[in-house]
């Protein structure tokens, strides 16, 4: 047994003091006290006893426990090791005032932990659809957590880690919240109720459908359905590897009363709105207005023959039209050939002449040295030598209209021209508005424009309404008292630009497509309006030129010399010659020519490019590709 006196402020400084000496617990040390402070006395004294047992020498490390999320401590004795605190994530240790990771520590040290603190948050995601049709919703709930120490073993090494000991959630977002959330988003239409309530009973929700916009339902626009052919097909079998198409081909014919066309009535769609309010426009309904020509009748949706003959569908206009037929050549005996109608020839045209055919043609023999110009499909099954064939037909409607836009152009620029001269000089005086200046001079100068602008308004109508931007222009700035809305005359502007963008569109609009169809064509020139077609042994040194297609059916058709051109497509068989005979092919920039054989010396011409073939090839595919460079498919011969 140890015995010591040991003296201070208190009796827990004394009994630290002891610890330290004897190299002992507190738990073992025993005392006894001698001198309490009081009034005049400041310090303590006491008497330690420690009993042999506690001090023989053994050495023990320091401990640390948590118990009920406290920590206790236990020094070392005999020069044991301290206990070491080390901290885990979420958790500062604090000893004696500072922030550590670990330390080791005694008793009296003055050990704290801080502990990270989750605050509560709401947080809502609302995204909608690339097309804008559907709006979701991500809605997470983050809890307000606080931390405390969880229990753990006596060690000498303690790792402090810790629990959850509260766990509150804020507010689910209510209704009117979430309405505040997708209006400050903009969405605004197609608001799912039935969603929203299950929305707000959920503690989370991910990719969930809020809102939907409507579709528009699409427009149904009027359809026709032909009920004829001008030239038809007879005794044709699909099987067979090469047809003779002299046998196949007649004028087609119609009696009275028979239905030559047939129009579905379509049916006005429903605009749609996306879910951000925006109305989604659906096509308007174009109403196709049946136009009946000579000999025939409109009979409630359908056209109906009123005549026998051959029918037609050139712009739009059903006809009926008489068939002239020449038994044997047309020659000097029977002399040229015009005729309104449909022209069918069973002999040759011989050299010299000319056949004119209204509605089209078809010639059984062969065209030496002759001319023939058609409105209307054409076909001719004999050879065609040093000739000239002309086939295409003009949309008078739409050529009318354009004459009409014309004038009207030319009259406007001219007229704000005028009110720029006006403007200059005050020739109407200073008062004068702009717009009073324009229905002056419309009025005295320019009388044309009302003309004109009423044959632009009466062709709209006959075609429902198709431009109705022009239509707009022309009845709020032009006729009658409409001038003086116009505040600028430089709005006159926007007129020309339109009108003048129009012109452009029809001047590509007004050929009607019409077809050619031949066998063979040596040192000649071909024209069509629509598809150039060669069944049988393809051409020779010719001109042909197409609005559309030049297509060679023939099996071993051949190209050879000459010049082909069509706007949108080329399709050969053999093109060239071993001779290496000069021979051009030419579409237009987006056009394509396609050659199962291809010799050398061939240029083939797309939009502004041409390449000159060095060396004969197959499978040849020319065109220009979306990078604008000139590309030629092609496999060695």
């Amino acid at each position: 047994m140890r015995e010591e006196i040991f003296e201070g402020h208190n009796i827990e400084e004394c009994i630290n003091k002891a610890t330290k000496v004897f190299q002992v617990n507190k738990n073992e040390i025993e005392y006894e006290i001698l001198e309490k402070s009081g009034f005049l006395k400041k310090n303590v004294k006491i008497k330690v006893i420690v009993k042999d047992s506690s001090s023989k020498g053994q050495i023990v490390n320091g401990t640390g426990i948590i118990k009920d999320g406290k920590l206790f401590i236990k020094n070392p004795i005999n020069n044991g090791a301290p206990c070491r605190l080390i901290c885990r994530d979420k958790v500062t240790l604090i000893v004696n005032g500072e922030e550590v990771k670990q330390a080791k520590v005694l008793e009296e040290d003055n050990v704290e932990f801080k502990f990270e603190e989750i605050e509560s948050k709401r947080i809502m995601n609302i995204r909608t659809s690339e097309d804008k049709m559907e709006a979701f919703v991500d809605i997470n709930y983050i809890p307000n957590i606080k931390y405390g120490l969880k229990d753990s073993e006596e060690s000498n090494e303690l790792f402090i880690e810790i629990k959850e000991i509260n766990k509150e959630y804020p507010p689910l977002f209510t209704r009117d919240e979430i309405l505040k959330n997708l209006s400050d988003n903009k969405i605004v239409y197609g608001i799912l109720e039935e969603n929203m309530q299950e929305i707000i009973k959920k503690e989370s929700v991910q990719d969930f459908l809020i809102a939907k916009g409507k579709h528009p339902i699409p427009t149904v626009q009027d359809e026709i359905e032909i009920k004829f052919k001008s030239i038809i097909e007879k005794h044709f079998n699909e099987d067979e590897n090469h047809i003779n198409f002299r046998e196949i081909c007649d004028i087609a014919t119609v009696n009275p009363g028979d239905v030559l066309l047939v129009k579905q009535e379509g049916k006005e769609g429903e605009a749609g709105k996306d879910v951000f309010g925006k109305e989604i426009a659906c096509e308007k309904l174009k109403i196709i207005k049946l136009k009946a020509g000579g000999g025939c009748s409109i009979k409630g949706n359908a056209i109906v023959a009123d005549i026998s003959g051959n029918p037609s569908y050139i712009g739009d206009i059903i006809s009926v039209n008489s068939i002239h037929t020449v038994e044997g050549d047309v020659d000097l005996s029977t002399g040229n050939i015009n005729f309104s109608g449909q022209v069918k020839i069973n002999g040759n045209v011989m050299p010299g002449m000319t056949v004119i055919a209204g509605t089209g043609a078809l010639i059984g023999g062969q065209v030496d040295k002759a001319v023939i110009k058609s409105n209307g499909e054409t076909v001719i099954l004999g050879n065609i030598i040093t000739s000239t064939v002309e086939v295409g037909a003009i949309d008078v409607l739409k050529q009318e209209y354009k004459k009409n836009l014309e004038v009207l152009y030319k009259n406007i620029k001219d007229l704000v021209e005028t009110v720029e001269e006006v403007k200059k000089y005050n020739l109407l005086g200073y008062d004068k508005l702009d717009g009073e200046i324009i229905k002056v001079l419309i009025e005295n100068k320019y009388k044309e424009i009302p003309k004109v602008s009423m044959g632009v308004i009466k062709y709209n109508a006959l075609n429902s309404g198709s431009e109705f931007e022009i239509v707009d222009k022309i009845k709020n700035k032009l006729i009658g008292l409409a001038p003086i809305n116009i505040k600028y005359f430089t709005e006159l502007n926007d007129i020309l630009y339109i009108v003048n963008k129009k012109i452009q569109e029809l001047a590509n609009e007004i050929s009607i497509p019409v077809p050619l169809t031949l066998n063979y064509v040596q040192e000649s020139k071909l024209y069509s309006s629509g598809d150039i077609i060669i069944n049988e042994k393809g051409s020779y040194i010719s001109e042909i030129v197409s609005k559309d297609k030049v297509i060679f059916k023939g099996l071993g058709a051949v190209v050879r010399g000459g010049y082909i051109k069509a706007t949108n497509e080329i399709k050969a068989k053999i093109v060239g010659s071993t001779g290496e005979v000069k021979t051009t092919l030419e579409v237009s920039r987006r056009g394509h020519i396609w050659c199962e054989i291809a010799y050398s010396n061939t240029k083939f011409i797309v939009g502004e490019r041409e390449m000159l073939l060095e060396e004969q090839a197959r499978d040849v595919h020319v065109y220009i590709n979306e990078a604008g460079d000139m590309i030629i498919d092609k496999l060695k011969l």
